[in-house]
């Protein structure tokens, strides 16, 4: 199996960040499957969430569509719900170890057999080179007429402000650390999905480009997860033998972000793309 993927530390506190940071981005949304999708609400209607996390998502989804099957795929089973959560669920819901990057993809069992595939917030994990690969097998998983979701961060945070005299010193040093982080990843480099996507045989596509910060409860979410992602993301290069900062210097930054977040005026800001369309009939 391709370690495409960087595994995040296994912890009860990494699945609540999950968590949390789901319901901040259903928040921002408005939705957890596009209000242009037209799915079949009856018994067997089928839904893949690919990089599923902690499984919130399909369980939320599973619970608003009782007749629904939903399936979840992660490169780790470290944040899956217990079989004890999802007993209410009578096996609607199931969670496997797949990445999602492949060579051979899902397989037969899979392939073909959902009516609405998802990838939300995978662009943190999957270097560029690979995501091409990632759609493929994305859209392999979809029936005929089949739709896909995918929600991309365009991987360009930086920290603004809202009042005159705060201070950041700390948190854009760390927002430069992990832009260049992402550069050495290639995800600037994945282009168009909107390309992937069509050459994979999706149609009637539609993208959108979100604000995420409108809301304060994702403004506050994102601005903590770059205060633990930045700094994970440099030590990743620093463990690797590069010389680009110390262990000591990005810890210390890491501290004095966090008291600077604490001042009124002051965030990370992202945007999301929104990628939805239709797998071809033929």
């Amino acid at each position: 199996m391709a370690q495409s993927q960087l595994i995040p530390p296994p912890s009860n506190a990494e699945a609540a960040r999950l968590n949390e940071q789901h319901k901040q981005l259903i928040e921002a949304f408005g939705f957890h499957v596009h209000p242009t999708i037209s799915l079949p609400h009856k018994e067997g209607c089928r839904v893949a969430d690919v990089a599923c996390g902690s499984g919130v998502f399909l369980t939320e989804i599973a619970a608003e569509h009782p007749s629904w099957q939903c399936d979840g795929f992660d490169i780790t089973d470290k944040q899956f719900p217990s079989g004890e959560s999802l007993a209410h669920f009578g096996g609607r819901v199931r969670f496997h170890v797949q990445d999602g990057a492949a060579e051979l993809g899902y397989g037969s069992e899979y392939d073909g057999k959902f009516d609405l595939v998802t990838v939300r917030a995978m662009h943190a994990f999957v270097i560029g080179v690979h995501w091409p690969r990632v759609v493929k097998n994305a859209v392999a998983l979809l029936k005929p007429g089949g739709y896909v979701q995918i929600e991309w961060d365009a991987q360009s945070p930086r920290v603004v402000q809202s009042k005159p005299g705060v201070s950041g010193t700390a948190m854009r040093l760390l927002n430069q650390g992990f832009n260049d982080f992402i550069l050495t990843r290639g995800v600037k480099d994945i282009i168009p999905l909107r390309d992937l996507l069509s050459q994979n045989g999706i149609t009637d596509l539609r993208s959108e480009l979100w604000a995420m910060d409108e809301t304060p409860g994702y403004r506050q979410n994102f601005t903590m997860t770059m205060i633990v992602d930045a700094p994970n993301a440099i030590m990743a290069r620093v463990l690797q033998g590069d010389k680009y900062w110390s262990r000591e210097k990005v810890e210390q930054l890491k501290a004095q972000a966090a008291e600077e977040m604490k001042q009124d005026g002051i965030w990370f800001r992202t945007e999301m793309w929104c990628y939805v369309g239709k797998k071809s009939e033929d």
